[in-house]
């Protein structure tokens, strides 16, 4: 399933701030999900790790069908994601 509003970002420059937990309550994500997904958000953007470093960290840590989704979406991206 895809995330409703799932990395909102604001300010001139662009940048992801979070998990819009609020719209992922609202969608039915359970707790231990959303708990899941803000996890593997800080490792994404907040570690300092290098992507594929963050990914097996999610991977090894945090999985769960959502975070696999993101993960899979991830390695499927031709561009790559927009990281700080």
């Amino acid at each position: 399933a895809a995330l409703p509003q799932g990395v909102p970002a604001s300010g001139f420059r662009v940048a992801p701030v979070g998990v819009n937990g609020g719209g992922l309550k609202r969608a039915g994500f359970e707790a231990a999900d959303l708990a899941a997904l803000k996890a593997a958000f800080r490792l994404i953007y907040k570690s300092g790790l290098k992507l594929d470093d963050a990914r097996r960290q999610i991977e090894t840590g945090y999985l769960t069908g959502h975070t696999l989704h993101l993960v899979s979406f991830i390695r499927a991206s031709k561009r790559g994601i927009c990281r700080p």
